[in-house]
């Protein structure tokens, strides 16, 4: 009987697919990681002076990009659902308890159900607390709370309590902030913030049946964002397959199995600038090689 020849090719009898949840690029859907419209305790007034806008703060458990924003109203004026389109949204390091550095701005893009959406990028670059303006031409009436609320937010994400204004300025641009309140009051703003969607991402093994014992199998991870990769065999770090750098690509990871039985493989995968996600395992079959012929 002729045999089947093995080397370290990876003719694929089967191919399995394990998920990785990762940071997907600006084009993907967007995901709410703040949610701060559960509850409407009344309507806060704004005047038309974009730099004396009023700002509310909130804390992020790590680095991000802000994608989009949700606001409620309880009123809008004097254009009706219209006057959305003069507002802008900014964002804002913190400095002591008010507002510090401008980190950049969001822009009006819909409006439906006393609801205006607001797009764009905004990097918040660490762990911390920031705070959101809203900056207007056209005084608007908006939702404020008088308790924390974040029922539907990701874990680390909150508001806080405290809104201050724009003491001085002109245009767009505020020389200083003064707090609302001495101490500043429980006041804040009904709003939700959005981050980069999660996609799902696919890693492949060429022999997952009949991987046979001493030859080389390979891995294959596939994600549509940058960051860095390991692959595990069984728990442990693949030799020669720890953080490898994946750019809008594939990366590979060529495995040899030492051990017959079931090896449970999994990757981490760590996104730029992202917190670490980790696949969902596949069981992979490895058989010593007198068993294929």
């Amino acid at each position: 009987m002729k045999r089947k020849r093995w080397g370290s090719s990876t003719a694929s009898l089967a191919i399995a697919c394990l998920l990785i949840n990762s940071i997907a690029p600006a084009n993907a859907a967007d995901q709410i990681a703040l949610n701060n419209e559960n509850v409407c305790t009344g309507a806060w007034g704004s005047s038309n002076l974009q730099w004396q806008g009023p700002a509310s703060r909130f804390t992020i458990p790590g680095a991000t990009t802000i994608t989009k924003a949700t606001l409620s109203y309880a009123l809008l004026s004097p254009n009706g659902s219209s006057s959305y389109t003069s507002q802008t949204i900014v964002f804002w390091t913190n400095s002591g308890s008010l507002p510090g550095t401008k980190l950049g701005t969001l822009s009006p893009v819909s409006y439906s159900g006393l609801q205006a959406t607001f797009t764009g990028s905004v990097a918040l670059a660490s762990a911390g607390t920031y705070w959101m303006q809203i900056q207007n031409t056209n005084g608007s009436q908006f939702c404020y709370q008088n308790t924390v609320n974040n029922t539907g937010s990701s874990a680390g994400w909150s508001t806080q309590v405290g809104i201050a204004y724009g003491s001085s300025g002109s245009g767009t641009t505020p020389t200083a902030f003064t707090a609302f309140g001495t101490p500043q009051s429980a006041y804040q703003f009904v709003y939700s913030l959005y981050t980069p969607g999660i996609e799902t991402v696919s890693a492949t093994a060429a022999e997952y049946l009949k991987a046979p014992k001493g030859v080389v199998d390979t891995l294959t991870a596939t994600t549509s964002t940058s960051g860095r990769l390991t692959f595990f065999a069984n728990g442990k770090k693949i030799a020669n397959c720890i953080n490898l750098a994946v750019a809008s690509t594939s990366r590979t990871c060529l495995w040899r199995p030492t051990v017959t039985g079931s090896a449970r493989i999994f990757v981490n995968f760590t996104p730029a600038g992202g917190s670490m996600v980790t696949s969902t395992p596949i069981l992979v079959k490895v058989i010593n090689r007198s068993n294929l012929r």
